[in-house]
């Protein structure tokens, strides 16, 4: 999400190291209200956030329930799904026959409800905000202010500035113009809230930009940007490289109808490759590379995805104006100054 100024939020109260996690829950699920975390450790800050997220999770999971004679004990959370499961195998084996039951268990379903959670939890912990300072750019002049410091808390990472320059180096729109008023006086905004989650991806994100992801199929490294999925799962691109190796033509042939078939691909028009969605780059670079493509044309819906994908392609010596933000299909004019392609990835 955005930077929000903290004028923006109508309900905040501030916490510190002596709220707990069960006030600060409470406060954000009942209360609706934002949390501030103004005064106090960092670390005390990423604790509160973890108890919040176990909470969460707590609250639909183990229950306690009372037995006749009224000791409690905690229920079993897999006893529903288990006698639903049950019920939906006996409806299956109803339909089918032993070898092919048919599973009457709506799997659609059960994916939006996951994923309805997933989106609770996430705007939940998202309510745990840090106030965050700025810092006055005027490199040529214009005007703007950058993310510099968190405000009110001890042991922050000693590379926060440059945690923050990473996270923020694609965000042109993230800048705060300075306000003047009439008689010279500034009244621009002195910080700006930020969910402490996003400071804790942005650690994580930092430090795969720093190192950067090693890609065995490229003998190299990818440099991801922030909000852009770093390649740290690599099985499908070796699935591409052992379903198309046959279209390599870095390989060296050993008899000589090898030799010819390698000749006649390679005296063939240039393969040209349109990737929608192209993220890193990753996947256009190793059929570049391979000398499976000879020209890509990449898109993002993603402006992170584009300028991480453009400097990966720069990094490897490949031509990046044709990496352009849009949705599904470039713009006309990348389509005719490049002409036709030849083959699509999505």
């Amino acid at each position: 999400p955005l930077p929000q100024s903290s004028s923006t939020i109508t309900k905040a109260i501030t916490v510190d190291d002596t709220t707990s996690a069960k006030t600060a829950f409470h406060q954000i699920t009942r209360g609706n209200k934002w949390l501030i975390y103004s005064g106090g450790d960092y670390h005390n800050s990423r604790q509160l956030l973890s108890a919040i997220k176990r909470k969460f999770i707590g609250k639909g999971g183990k229950q306690t329930k009372k037995r006749k004679g009224g000791t409690k004990v905690a229920a079993d959370p897999t006893d529903d799904a288990t006698s639903s499961d049950t019920n939906a195998t006996a409806s299956s084996s109803s339909h089918g026959d032993d070898n092919n039951p048919i599973i009457d268990i709506d799997i659609g379903k059960q994916w939006i409800q996951q994923r309805k959670q997933q989106q609770i939890q996430s705007n939940l912990l998202h309510k745990l905000l840090l106030r965050v300072s700025f810092t006055e750019d005027n490199d040529g002049g214009t005007g703007c202010r950058r993310p510099n410091q968190i405000l009110g808390l001890k042991r922050i990472p000693s590379n926060v500035d440059d945690i923050f320059a990473y996270a923020f180096q694609n965000d042109s729109d993230r800048e705060i113009t300075i306000a003047a008023t009439d008689d010279g006086k500034d009244t621009a905004v002195k910080h700006f809230v930020l969910p402490l989650i996003e400071f804790v991806a942005m650690i994580g994100g930092y430090e795969w930009h720093r190192k950067g992801v090693y890609i065995h199929a490229l003998q190299d490294t990818i440099i991801p940007h922030f909000g852009v999925f770093p390649p740290t799962r690599q099985d499908y691109i070796q699935l591409i490289l052992d379903n198309v190796h046959f279209f390599d033509r870095t390989k060296k042939q050993n008899n000589e109808e090898q030799q010819l078939q390698q000749q006649q691909l390679e005296s063939q028009c240039p393969i040209s490759m349109m990737e929608i969605g192209i993220g890193t780059g990753v996947l256009s670079l190793l059929l570049l590379q391979h000398k499976m493509v000879h020209r890509v044309i990449g898109t993002d819906i993603n402006p992170y995805a584009v300028a991480c994908a453009k400097e990966n392609f720069q990094r490897f010596g490949y031509d990046a104006n044709d990496v352009v933000l849009a949705n599904l299909f470039p713009p006309e004019s990348i389509m005719k100054r490049n002409g036709k392609v030849d083959m699509p990835l999505f």
